[in-house]
């Protein structure tokens, strides 16, 4: 029997004693598609016949949806930047849509680490406008420069209508799942 193999480097982890490898997919214009890997190992110096070892199968995985941000700062006002975020959309009519919403975090250093981050009082998450299917694009203000260590903190929401008998409240009702988040340093 002839197969094709697309062999991965292993690296172990000492900690919890098993070997991983990352395997980067792109899933074209798929919107959270289902993976399963057939994995094996392949001996390349071996006894005729005996190269690869007994197929063993996964469990399904749900890869995200690939995303790019960016933030440009104004040249001629360094307390706005213009936000981006882009990738591909999902397709669900008007059952669901998304929303990416952006908020400015400032450190405080006598905490540290990521639960120093806090959003900076009185202002709340901007929403992005949707500029065409694959781009949210919008301005945000920025407070001005102090000292502090500041972030851009960008949340893609998938905003979904809870179906009728899922739910006892009087009215219709969304719910919102998070599908990308990421958290951008300025320096400025």
């Amino acid at each position: 029997m002839s197969v094709t193999i697309c062999a991965f480097d292993v690296k172990p982890d000492i900690s919890r004693q098993l070997w991983y490898c990352d395997i980067e997919m792109d899933p074209g214009t798929a919107y959270f598609p289902f993976v399963r890997l057939a994995l094996a190992r392949y001996q390349v110096n071996s006894i005729r016949g005996a190269h690869l070892s007994p197929v063993v199968l996964a469990d399904f995985s749900q890869l995200v949806p690939d995303r790019t941000a960016s933030v440009v700062i104004n040249p001629k006002d360094e307390n706005h930047v213009l936000v981006t975020v882009a990738g591909v959309p999902g397709t669900a009519g008007s059952q669901r849509k998304s929303k990416v919403e952006v908020e400015v975090e400032e450190a405080d250093t006598a905490i540290g680490g990521e639960l120093g981050w806090t959003p900076v009082p009185s202002r709340g998450p901007t929403t992005l406008p949707r500029v065409n299917a694959q781009q949210w694009t919008g301005p945000v203000s920025l407070p001005a420069p102090s000292g502090k260590q500041y972030r851009i903190v960008i949340k893609e929401y998938e905003v979904f209508n809870v179906p009728k008998e899922a739910d006892s409240s009087p009215g219709p009702r969304q719910d919102e799942r998070l599908v990308y988040a990421d958290a951008l340093p300025l320096n400025r």
